[in-house]
């Protein structure tokens, strides 16, 4: 059944710090890298999180920080409530990881926002949890919908795409929310990108607390063209490349001029800063 919800400092220092979350979830201590705190947490953790919270009846926000929101946020650290803010915030970017593993402080592994909407949305149809996409390009959220319902029997997901520049205007708005909560409480992707997705996130999650909203960047374009990168460039660290190679007039400022210098300055400082000493325990 498908239910359609509206129309179609220094940039590597590593520390470990406490995060207080409560009695629902027992969270690992945060790892920082690049001046943001991640979840150490792999896919089948970070799945498990989000969908036994939403059953037990609370909601969250998931960000999924790559090379680029990292930078973004060394450049303008005003956004950085934005990520330090959410519930889970998962590094989606293999630098990072080699970051954490120079450091001796080593996050699991790359939780990569496509992936884990492809895994939520298999583990919602078994579990009877419904989703909800709202975003993407013109037509994306539509048919990634329906890539996902043919490939999870039972699925109940539905899907939004609201006009550009609709977080300015009041009755665009309105048609967004109308349209989610005549949905109802579900695991919500959102696909406009950084910062805009975050923004629209921490708006909406004030007045749904019983909500999952996920951070979801290019993830519902992704599964709605099915050409993400073969399973071998995103483990080795070079999906960048396929995404380049596909759009190179939109992306190569972003990989070239500004992820390659980042990243060199992000690894070098990670092998050079002497180990343990940006070490924290938990506040007192």
């Amino acid at each position: 059944m498908v239910d359609v919800a509206g129309a179609v400092d220094d940039p590597a220092r590593v520390e470990i710090t406490h995060v207080e979350r409560g009695d629902a979830f027992q969270a690992p201590d945060r790892i920082r890298i690049a001046d943001i705190r991640f979840d150490p947490l792999d896919e089948p953790r970070a799945e498990d999180r989000v969908v036994r919270d939403f059953q037990a009846g609370r909601g969250g926000r998931v960000v999924f920080v790559n090379v680029d929101v990292a930078a973004k946020v060394r450049r303008d650290p005003r956004l950085g409530h934005l990520v330090s803010g959410a519930d889970l915030v998962l590094a989606d970017g293999m630098p990072l990881i080699w970051a954490s593993r120079l450091r001796h402080t080593p996050l699991p592994e790359r939780v990569a926002g496509s992936t884990m909407l492809s895994l939520l949305a298999a583990r919602a149809a078994a579990e009877g949890v419904p989703i909800m996409l709202v975003g993407g390009q013109p037509g994306s959220a539509e048919a990634a919908t329906s890539r996902l319902l043919q490939a999870n029997p039972g699925l109940r997901a539905g899907w939004h795409t609201p006009p550009f520049g609709f977080q300015n205007d009041p009755a665009a708005m309105v048609s967004l929310e109308k349209a989610m909560d005549g949905f109802g409480p579900c695991l919500c992707f959102i696909g406009l990108g950084f910062p805009k997705q975050e923004r629209l996130m921490e708006r909406l999650s004030a007045t749904r607390p019983d909500w999952w909203f996920i951070a979801s960047g290019g993830s519902i374009d992704f599964v709605a063209r099915g050409d993400r990168a073969p399973v071998w460039m995103q483990r080795s660290g070079l999906e960048w490349l396929h995404r380049l190679s596909r759009e190179p007039k939109r992306l190569a400022r972003r990989y070239l001029i500004e992820g390659i210098p980042f990243v060199a300055s992000l690894l070098t400082a990670s092998a050079w800063t002497p180990i343990g000493s940006d070490r924290r325990g938990p506040p007192r």
